[in-house]
């Protein structure tokens, strides 16, 4: 006696109606994901040595959409939540890395970005929550800047990598930052001497908090070049 283990299918258990579905599903379903990389839509870890692709993602305004940003292999991936485009890589020209701090509590660092066609893209360890509150995203930043530069010098050896101000405008600053940092001190030795010690100590306290946040954003913005793996850490979060 044969057990139900050993019998064989009857020829046409699958019906050809059935196939042909299955057929149609399989085509229809390819011609859907047709363009989109495998990371884009399989999880990460699913398939040997798959990583996810590295996003990165700020509100770049108080009341403003959030701006999302993906490294796809053609290109970087722009979704402004009223546009969605790719930037090839080759198309991005210069890259500039500063210190640019919104207020004493809140250290802000900036990526410009200078593209083909005379566009510019610029991206902030800084997102927005509301006017007074606000999120650093400094490993993040760090981590999705560092990846976007190498890949763009990859793909475009003629691209022009700075950090800091341009040295027109990092003279300008340091040369208004002087003159009122010593009309701060005038202010304070004239109300020190007229015996007006609230408005001494007011203005003193004005002058230390002027004079810290001066001193930061000189010497950190200093103009400079950099090569892709060797970072100027003073226009960078800390790792």
């Amino acid at each position: 006696m044969i057990g139900n283990a050993g019998r064989v299918p009857p020829a046409g258990g699958v019906g050809s109606e059935s196939l042909v579905d299955l057929v149609a599903s399989a085509r229809a379903a390819t011609s859907a994901l047709r363009g989109y990389p495998l990371d884009a839509i399989l999880p990460a870890g699913l398939l040997p040595g798959m990583t996810a692709a590295l996003s990165y993602s700020h509100r770049p305004r108080p009341f403003g959409h959030e701006v999302v940003y993906r490294l796809d292999p053609d290109g970087l991936f722009v979704d402004s939540g009223r546009r969605q485009e790719t930037i090839a890589y080759r198309d991005i020209l210069a890259v500039r890395l500063a210190y640019q701090p919104t207020n004493v509590g809140a250290a802000g660092f900036r990526a410009r970005l200078r593209l083909a066609g005379r566009r510019t893209l610029t991206l902030s360890n800084l997102s927005w929550k509301s006017w007074v509150d606000v999120e650093r995203r400094d490993r993040e930043y760090r981590r999705f800047v560092t990846a976007l530069v190498e890949r763009a010098a990859a793909a475009n050896p003629a691209l022009l990598c700075r950090a800091g101000q341009p040295a027109p405008l990092w003279a300008g600053v340091v040369a208004v930052g002087l003159v009122t940092a010593v009309a701060l001190l005038w202010a304070a030795a004239m109300a020190f001497q007229r015996g007006s010690w609230p408005i001494a100590v007011l203005a003193a306290m004005v002058l230390l908090a002027f004079g810290w946040q001066a001193r930061e954003m000189a010497s950190r913005n200093r103009p400079a070049g950099f090569i892709p793996g060797r970072w100027p850490e003073a226009v960078l979060p800390p790792a």
